[in-house]
């Protein structure tokens, strides 16, 4: 068996998210090998509507299923980790869909 190191640079970037209530792609991750997640950070504090963070992974082709979802409010503290090992060898998508307009009132 040979083993080697993978360092993935942490994805970083600004999603924006549009002022409605549709789901919402944030990111999809789809390593070319299995790799292992040991966290993932969202950084919430520009969102002042209750939304719900699902974290999916890829079935087949082209559907993916959702295997943890979370509703952050925006009572709560600025980010969201969701930590624990995660085996990644297909494709992980996180997605976020607002259950309120972000510019409604």
């Amino acid at each position: 068996m040979t083993s080697y190191a993978i360092d993935l640079e942490p994805l970083k970037g600004t999603h924006s998210h549009a002022d409605n209530t549709d789901e919402q792609i944030v990111v999809t991750l789809a390593p070319s090998g299995t790799v292992v997640v040991q966290s993932i950070w969202l950084d919430m504090s520009k969102l002042s509507k209750a939304t719900v963070v699902r974290l999916k992974h890829k079935i087949d082709s082209s559907n993916y299923r959702e295997f943890q979802d979370v509703t952050w409010g925006p009572n709560r503290p600025s980010g969201m980790l969701f930590s624990g090992a995660l085996a990644v060898d297909d494709a992980v998508m996180i997605t976020l869909q607002s259950l309120e307009a972000e510019g409604g009132q």
